[in-house]
């Protein structure tokens, strides 16, 4: 049987910030890809049902400081992709006109781009680019983001 040991421990009194991902590393257009990619094999995306109102589905990704999410049905079907920016923008009140509701009745299903609107690019592909080869194809595509697709 392994003994284990106890680890040093400091006193927190005097912190102040706490790191983001995203504020960890120095990169450039030379970087891997690899290295700024959400790996949906390694920590699970962030989901969010396509019924829930577009007022939680808010709520939940400003707590959570996500900026897209992936919309599934109750059988966790994949559906499409809702941004924070969908939910902050005049979309909002542009689908709510043109469907005749009032903003509440929205859900995040009236909002999301739909699988069949989205791009892939191929998971292998993209780990052996540099950063700058994956933002070249989203400003050719028009995109803020794009899903990686894996064969196996």
């Amino acid at each position: 049987m392994t003994a284990f040991r106890s680890l040093n421990t400091v006193q927190l009194g005097q912190s102040e910030r706490v790191i983001k991902n995203e504020s960890v590393g120095d990169y450039t257009l030379e970087s891997s890809a690899k290295a700024v990619i959400t790996d949906f094999k390694v920590k699970r995306p962030a989901m969010l049902e396509r019924d829930l109102s577009v007022d939680e589905a808010l709520m939940v990704m400003r707590k959570s400081h996500v900026r897209s999410v992936i919309v599934i049905d109750k059988a966790e079907h994949f559906l499409g992709l809702l941004t924070l920016a969908d939910l902050e923008s005049r979309k909002v009140l542009a689908t709510a006109e043109s469907m005749g509701v009032k903003r509440a009745e929205l859900v995040v299903n009236d909002l999301m781009t739909s699988k069949s609107k989205l791009y892939g690019m191929d998971y292998q592909e993209v780990t052996d680019s540099r950063i700058g080869d994956v933002l070249k194809t989203l400003q050719n595509l028009g995109k803020p983001h794009i899903l990686l697709t894996d064969s196996d």
